[in-house]
């Protein structure tokens, strides 16, 4: 029985949420020395040692995996200015690496979960700097044995983050199916079939056997072995790609093996299922014929040859400059994931490589196209202020680019402001900013082309997402604007009334700690003339002698008032409650309604105009 769905590589390479449980702290977060790098795999199993095979296999596969890729970056960085590796000896290289390194991992550390109905099994897997150097001794090329022998330095810096890898039972598969898989109900029983407790071995096909506690994840299971698989062949050949690449880093190198597995995977076969009653564990069989794969394989790379090449000759005669970036874009990313393939074509009387011409053609449009604005620099004030059109305009070679789509971003504030934006006919693309948001100081506003807005209509926004980096990483146009938003300039009047006016250098502090503090925490300024507000503060007091108690008591009630001086009108007004202070003294009476205000009141004030106002930080 023969079931056609389509698979998408996700590679997984962030830690997952880990519940309240008590880690390990090695569990929540890869151990990192400068002598050691480490690797975490996971794996749930109802049998125990099934599940710490599984965990530390996972663990050194990955490890080795990412190791042979940061190890074969230094080599190519020591060969860019001399004689460089071949690519069959590259390939030859890397697996040896792979190798030597899968055997030298040693397991350092085992934790049991059993929160779960099937335990989870946590191990950890390091390789020393020592081993690792010890490992070039497998070696059997001269050249690259003498160069990563012999460069302690360069190996020593390799990026020793550490790594982790799950089992598809554990958190949801690195694949997803785009349409249900359909298969027999599992068998059931206590022994196990051979085709669990032996894998198959064969030549002609790719095997994946699942296991989980579902048989949704069975077959997860199985998809994930098949196309890793798949993934090894691809990894191999890009490793030989990309030693032809100056600057090839383990960020783009990654990007590529993504887009080399962001395709459809049919006739993926299913052989068998079965549901294990002694562990209450589900198993899934499925295969995929290596030969049928190759062929439809092929037949796509000729297809995306036909199909890239084409929409690079539309270009030559393409007037419309959004419409030829838009062909050599959808070009470039139809031929991706075929990218290691070293597709050649005749082009203007020379043998090309078709996605090197794309990506140079690319590069060589975005570098031409120029966002202009008449000002780069605005100033505002943060009160009363209005909305902002910012135009730019927008060419390619000196003509209007018309209908290319723009995102606006802030990169250093809270500015409400249109985010998206397209060029009309005469190549103008604006945003308007309704608000500076909160808080004072230069903040920037960035144009750069949205070419996930630009890519919709023609291949989806996941596929789009992917390949983004990397067409980013081609150099994009981009502009940026400043705005310099102002503080506001306050005047503060105090007026004194009652008991307290006798007592008005007590109340010149107080006031002044009012000022202080919002100066500090809003940003505001304060100045005796030409302020925007003026801050009137009212106080009024009395005291009186108790006849009983023969303590003097203080009410004091203050009134804050806000004028806006240009319009000459009162947009704030606020007053405290009855504020009492008592003591044997009057002048310490006083003192005492005048610290309950700052300690009670001062601060709300603050706070209440910063409001008003949307003072304070960014």
């Amino acid at each position: 029985m023969k079931v056609l769905f389509s698979v998408i590589i996700i590679l997984l390479n962030t830690m997952f949420f880990l519940s309240a449980q008590s880690y390990p702290d090695w569990v929540l977060t890869p151990p990192v020395n400068d002598n050691e790098i480490f690797s975490i795999g996971i794996a749930s199993s109802k049998n125990k040692q099934m599940g710490i095979n599984s965990a530390s296999n996972l663990a050194r596969a990955e490890l080795s995996r990412v190791i042979s890729v940061r190890v074969m970056n230094q080599l190519v960085n020591m060969t860019e200015d001399s004689k460089g590796i071949s690519s069959s000896v590259s390939k030859t290289v890397s697996n040896q690496l792979s190798e030597s390194i899968m055997k030298g991992a040693k397991i350092s550390q085992v934790y049991e979960d059993t929160s779960s109905k099937i335990p989870t099994y946590y191990v950890l897997v390091s390789i020393t700097i020592n081993d690792l150097k010890a490992s070039f001794s497998v070696l059997t090329d001269a050249r690259a044995k003498e160069l990563l022998s012999g460069s302690g330095d360069a190996i020593n810096s390799i990026d020793k983050q550490g790594i982790v890898a799950k089992d598809s039972s554990v958190q949801s598969s690195p694949v997803t199916a785009k349409t249900v898989m359909k298969e027999a109900e599992p068998k059931s029983g206590k022994k196990l079939p051979v085709w669990v407790t032996k894998f198959p071995t064969s030549t002609e096909f790719y095997i994946g056997i699942g296991q989980g506690n579902s048989i949704k994840t069975a077959q997860d299971g199985a998809m994930t072995m098949i196309i890793s698989q798949i993934r090894a062949k691809v990894q191999a050949e890009m490793k030989t790609f990309m030693q032809e690449v100056n600057g090839a880093t383990e960020e783009s190198f990654s990007q590529v093996i993504k887009m080399s597995l962001m395709e459809t995977v049919e006739d993926i076969e299913y052989i068998d299922a079965f549901y294990s009653e002694t562990d209450s564990v589900y198993y899934s069989y499925y295969r995929l014929n290596i030969a049928e794969y190759k062929r439809k394989q092929a037949e796509k790379e000729r297809l995306a040859k036909d199909k890239a090449f084409d929409l690079l000759k539309r270009t030559d005669t393409e007037k419309d400059a959004s419409l030829a970036l838009k062909h050599l874009l959808i070009a470039y990313i139809t031929i991706a994931p075929f990218i290691s393939k070293d597709i050649r074509v005749q082009y203007k009387d020379n043998e090309v490589i078709l996605a090197n011409e794309l990506m140079t053609r690319i590069q060589k449009m975005m570098q031409n196209i120029q966002i202009n604005t008449e000002k780069t620099k605005f100033e505002s004030g943060l009160i009363n202020f209005s909305p902002l059109d910012i135009q730019f305009n927008v060419s390619y070679s000196g003509e209007p680019m018309k209908y290319l789509p723009f995102t606006f971003s802030n990169t250093n504030g809270n500015l409400d402001m249109i985010t998206r934006g397209v060029t009309d006919g005469k190549g103008v693309v604006r945003t308007i900013i309704n608000s500076p948001g909160k808080g004072t100081g230069l903040k920037t506003v960035k144009i750069m082309p949205d070419i996930l807005s630009f890519m919709k209509d023609t291949i989806d926004e996941e596929t789009a997402f992917l390949y983004l980096t990397m067409i980013s990483g081609l150099g994009m146009p981009a502009q940026e604007v400043t705005l310099d938003v102002k503080p506001p300039v306050f005047s503060l009047a105090v007026s004194l009334s009652g008991s307290i006016a006798e007592h008005k250098e007590r109340a010149d502090v107080a006031f002044s700690e009012f000022k202080n503090v919002f100066e500090k925490v809003s940003g505001a300024k304060f100045t005796e003339k030409g302020a925007d507000f003026t801050i009137k503060v009212m106080v009024l007091s009395t005291t009186t002698l108790s006849d009983l108690s023969k303590q003097y008591f203080t009410r004091l009630t203050v009134s804050v008032t806000i004028i806006d001086t240009k319009k000459n009108e009162e947009i704030y007004s606020k007053s405290t409650p009855e504020i009492k202070g008592g003591n044997i003294s009057e002048v310490k009476a006083m003192q005492t309604a005048i610290e309950k205000y700052i300690s009670s009141y001062n601060t709300d004030f603050v706070n209440e105009i910063m409001g008003f106002f949307s003072l304070g930080k960014n």
